[in-house]
């Protein structure tokens, strides 16, 4: 069963994902809200996906986080794997 801290993020994945084609990036707060999630729990997620390759991340007045074109076909289970890997892989072995 997946934790309510990696459905989130896949909520968070999806939401930015669903703003590829217009090339706009999402604030935290932004995201956060749209999620119903909070801003701290969807900052710290979003910090691990960027860390993890899923999505990215610029700086500045213009940033925010956005997902490219190879990231867009990524499977769903390296999100997973990402905020509740090792938990779940583990209890698999």
């Amino acid at each position: 069963m997946l934790s309510h801290t990696c459905k989130t993020a896949i909520k968070a994945v999806i939401y930015i994902a669903s703003k590829f084609e217009s090339k706009e990036r999402m604030s935290i707060k932004e995201i956060a809200e749209l999620i119903d999630a909070s801003e701290h729990t969807v900052g710290k997620l979003l910090q691990i996906l960027v860390k993890e390759q899923i999505i990215n991340s610029a700086k500045g007045p213009t940033g925010g986080f956005y997902i490219d074109e190879k990231q867009l076909k990524l499977p769903i289970i390296k999100i997973v794997y990402a905020i509740d890997g090792k938990k779940i892989f583990n209890k698999c072995d």
